[in-house]
């Protein structure tokens, strides 16, 4: 078994146990950003953060946000009480002497949705229409060299 399908495999797709029937709306961009300042380093610029939506559906968003320090996943469930932050990871991790070194990949799930997985965390559906004009990977390193303050390479 290869690195993507275990990781596709150990996401567990199935099921919905937790979830209510009733549905809120969609936090805005200002209140996730808020929400990350709550569980945050207070050195980091939350409100200047570098959002992208990599996935959008009825009833849930998945975002990314850079700010100066980190790389953050959040998603937004409408039918859960509140959004989750997902996981960070550091600028370290990210980018080493100017250029980017974080892995990013990608696998195929259906002609509507892909699978994004990012430093082997637990891949994330990302919406295929949301990146008709440039790639989801090319996205994701676009975001983070406007969120990094010192200039990078947007090679890998």
């Amino acid at each position: 078994m290869n690195f993507v399908s275990g990781a596709l495999n150990a996401m567990g797709l199935g099921g919905g146990a937790g979830m209510k029937s009733d549905v809120r709306e969609f936090l805005s961009l200002s209140s996730i950003r808020a929400l990350l300042e709550k569980t945050g380093d207070v050195s980091e610029d939350f409100m200047r953060s570098e959002p992208l939506l990599i996935f959008d559906t009825s009833t849930q968003h998945t975002w990314l946000l850079a700010t100066n320090a980190a790389l953050y996943c959040v998603t937004d469930n409408r039918r859960q009480p509140h959004a989750r932050k997902l996981w960070r990871i550091a600028r370290s991790d990210i980018e080493r002497d100017g250029r980017f070194i974080l892995p990013i990949g990608e696998a195929e799930l259906n002609d509507r949705d892909g699978y994004l997985i990012i430093d082997g965390q637990r891949p994330r559906k990302f919406t295929r229409a949301l990146f008709q004009t440039l790639p989801i990977k090319q996205s994701i390193l676009n975001m983070l060299a406007n969120a990094f303050p010192a200039n990078v390479s947007l090679s890998q």
